[in-house]
C-alpha cells in the first residue's frame, strides 16, 4: 500500500491545529478558506495514517510533577527487546535511539524522585540487557513539544487565529482524581467533545465541560498536534548537552526559541546543565545551527550532540521506524 502523500494543504491545517488543537472545523475552515467536511475528511486521513495526532497530558511544570532523563547503555544484541519492554512501563514517555556513547535516551515523568527511584528505577534495570543508568532532572522546562510549530501558515492566517490562543494560566497542583477519567480520554484523542468524554466515562456532560475549563485555566492539561516528523520533511532530531552558569538559563533560552525548529529546552542536573534540541531536514544543518546558537548564547559551552536515529515512543505514544503513530497509547497517570 503506497504511503499517503502529505500536501501543502495538510500542512497547513496540521499548522492550525499546532496552535489550536480544539479548533471547530467552522472556524478552521474560515482560517483556511475550506469547507469544515473537507477538513473533518482531511484530518481523518492524516490521523489514520498515523501522520498527526492530538493528544492532551498534564503539564509537567503546572501540575508538580517530576520530569528525568535518562541515558542507557545496553547490550547491542538485545537492544530491540529492551526497547519493546521499556516501551510498555507507562512512567517511560519518551524512547529515542541515539548515535552516541549511550545506546537510548529515555523521557521519564513521575510524581516525585521516591517513585522514580524506587519502582520506576527498578523496573528500567531490571530488564535483560542493561549495563548502565545514568539520570538527570529537569529543574525548570523552558520551551517544549507543544510549542513546536510549523512554518506553513501566513501572517494573515496566524492573526486570524491569534484570539483563540489562552490566557497565560496560573500555576496549579496536582489534579483532583476524579478529573483522570475525563483526562484518560482526551490523552487518546485530544479533540473528544464532552459529549464523547461524558459517553465514555459515564460522567455528566456538564461536570465533563468544568474540568476540562478548570485544567486549561490552570495550566494542568497541555494539547498538542503532534506528527511523523521524518514524514513531514524533519527526519533529523539533533539534542544538544550545554553548560551555561544557572543565571543565563533564562537569557538562552529566549534566545534559542527564536530558533524555528526548537523542539525542547530545559535546565537539568548532571554533567551538563542545559539541554535542548532541534528538528533539521537534514544532518547537514547541525553544524550552521552550532554557529548559529554560539552567536545567539555566546560563552555557552556546547558539550555533547545527539544524533537521534530513530524514535520508539513519543509523549507515551508507541511509533512506526518512520515516526508515524502506531495509534497504541501506554502513558502514565499519577
Amino acid at each position: 500500500m503506497p504511503e499517503q502523500t502529505v500536501t501543502e494543504q495538510d500542512l497547513e491545517l496540521i499548522h492550525v491545529l499546532q496552535v489550536a488543537p480544539q479548533i471547530s472545523w467552522t472556524d478552521a475552515g474560515k482560517v483556511l478558506n475550506a469547507h469544515p467536511t473537507t477538513l473533518a475528511s482531511r484530518w481523518e486521513q492524516l490521523h489514520r495514517a498515523g501522520l498527526a495526532w492530538i493528544t492532551s497530558s498534564l503539564n509537567v511544570s503546572r501540575a508538580g510533577l517530576l520530569l528525568a532523563f535518562l541515558e542507557i547503555t545496553c547490550e547491542l544484541s538485545q537492544r530491540d527487546e529492551f526497547i519493546q519492554a521499556v516501551c510498555l512501563i507507562p512512567e517511560v514517555q519518551t524512547v529515542e535511539i541515539a548515535a552516541r556513547n549511550k545506546d537510548l535516551e529515555l523521557t521519564v515523568i513521575t510524581s516525585s524522585l521516591t517513585e522514580l527511584s524506587q519502582r520506576v528505577l527498578p523496573q528500567i534495570t531490571s530488564i535483560p540487557g542493561v549495563l548502565r543508568v545514568d539520570t538527570s532532572i529537569a529543574t525548570k522546562i523552558h520551551r517544549a513539544g507543544h510549542d513546536w510549530r510549523l512554518d506553513s501558515l501566513s501572517r494573515q492566517q496566524l492573526a486570524a487565529l491569534g484570539e483563540l490562543r489562552a490566557v497565560d494560566p496560573q500555576p496549579s497542583g496536582q489534579i483532583p482524581p476524579s478529573y483522570l477519567p475525563t483526562l484518560r480520554v482526551l490523552s487518546r484523542n485530544g479533540r473528544a467533545s464532552s459529549a464523547e468524554i461524558s459517553r465514555s466515562t459515564g460522567i455528566h456532560k456538564a461536570t465533563v465541560r468544568r474540568q476540562i475549563n478548570r485544567m486549561k485555566a490552570s495550566g494542568a492539561l497541555a494539547s498538542r498536534c503532534e506528527v511523523a516528523g521524518p514524514r513531514l520533511g524533519y527526519p533529523v532530531n539533533c539534542i544538544w548537552y550545554a553548560n551555561l552558569p544557572a543565571e543565563r538559563h533564562g537569557e538562552a533560552a529566549a534566545a534559542l526559541s527564536t530558533l524555528r525548529n526548537l523542539r525542547l529546552c530545559m535546565s537539568t542536573t548532571g554533567p551538563t546543565n542545559l539541554l535542548f534540541s532541534l528538528w533539521l531536514r537534514s544532518t547537514s544543518e547541525i553544524l550552521p545551527q552550532e554557529v548559529r546558537i554560539t552567536d545567539l548564547v555566546p560563552g555557552i559551552q556546547l558539550a555533547e550532540r545527539s544524533v537521534v536515529m530513530s524514535t520508539a515512543k513519543r509523549l507515551g505514544w508507541l511509533l512506526n521506524p518512520d515516526g508515524t503513530s502506531k495509534g497504541v497509547l501506554v502513558t502514565y497517570y499519577p
